[in-house]
């Protein structure tokens, strides 16, 4: 399923010669063409990596030592962030509406991304530190566990901008932060798309349901569970007592950092709809990290939960 000659989920036009139109369905009187289930989706993360300060590094060991009594693997510290934008789950809303995103539009919606957060954290300090809230267990049939932020109560509630010091406050930005990111996805492959009445008339648009970028809680992966059944209740109270003893009341990060999955194969390179090669960058930092470089342990990938 490509783009030289070949139709797409969006249209039975020829790709590259796509217009306004091309994300609709067909007629009923036609079935939707369905993409095969391993249709590759070119997409990309965005996460808050976490500082390997001495504090964290001491965390991160009294954790290993906590759970190496337990049938727990400890994330590794230089996979350790908040993700604001999860590429599994970036790549399943295109699934679920059985919609091809093509890699050029993806690499224009990450350059749009990139842009605004630079001007987001303009003037900020490049270190953000998160407050710690409890344990909850998280991912596929709640395997994994996580760090929450402190004082969060989802997305839609207000929080102010910053403290009585003037410093940010972490849940503010990072709904500033997410928002802007959902957004420019939905303006490329929602808004871009809107009904004309003229070119569609009785045809239905195929949308790409953001929305469920947002139905998840914030949080910090540290632990996945290897062996047994899911995470119960009185083992989330369990470690919420064993590790709220060992745990830092702040959690330091660095800006949002970039991750581009854009060709299937990984080679760091696509074609565009005219046949040209394009390179694109893996990793995307908004600002030189300087003196923080040294605190970033690694680099991360989207291995979801």
């Amino acid at each position: 399923m490509g783009r030289e000659g070949a139709p797409t989920a969006r249209s039975n036009l020829p790709s590259g010669n796509r217009t306004r139109s091309d994300c609709l369905t067909v007629s009923d009187s036609h079935e939707q063409e369905k993409l095969p289930p391993d249709f590759f989706v070119p997409s990309f993360s965005v996460y808050r990596p976490v500082l390997a300060t001495e504090e964290m590094i001491d965390f991160h060991g009294q954790l290993e030592s906590l759970f190496d009594r337990l049938p727990y693997k400890v994330q590794p510290l230089g996979s350790m962030a908040i993700r604001l934008l999860e590429q599994h789950q970036l790549i399943g809303v295109f699934r679920d509406a059985n919609v091809e995103a093509y890699a050029d539009e993806m690499h224009d919606v990450s350059d749009g991304v990139k842009k605004g957060l630079q001007q987001q954290v303009k003037g900020q300090p490049k270190e953000l530190k998160m407050p710690t809230g409890g344990l909850y267990p998280f991912g596929n049939r709640n395997k994994s566990v996580g760090i929450v932020p402190g004082g969060w109560k989802g997305f839609k509630a207000r929080y102010a901008d910053t403290d009585k010091k003037g410093n940010p406050i972490f849940n503010s930005r990072i709904v500033s932060e997410t928002s802007l990111i959902v957004g420019a996805l939905a303006q490329m492959y929602a808004s871009e798309y809107e009904k004309d009445d003229e070119m569609v008339e009785n045809d239905e648009l195929t949308e790409v349901d953001m929305r469920p970028l947002f139905a998840r809680t914030p949080h910090l992966k540290v632990a996945r569970k290897t062996r047994g059944r899911k995470i119960s209740s009185k083992e989330v109270s369990e470690l919420n007592g064993q590790i709220g003893e060992i745990m830092p009341s702040e959690i330091p990060l660095f800006d949002p950092i970039i991750q581009l999955r854009l060709d299937r194969d990984k080679e760091g390179f696509y074609h565009d709809p005219l046949g040209r090669r394009v390179n694109y960058k893996n990793l995307i930092r908004l600002r030189n990290p300087e003196e923080y470089g040294r605190l970033l342990h690694g680099n991360l990938d989207d291995n979801g939960h």
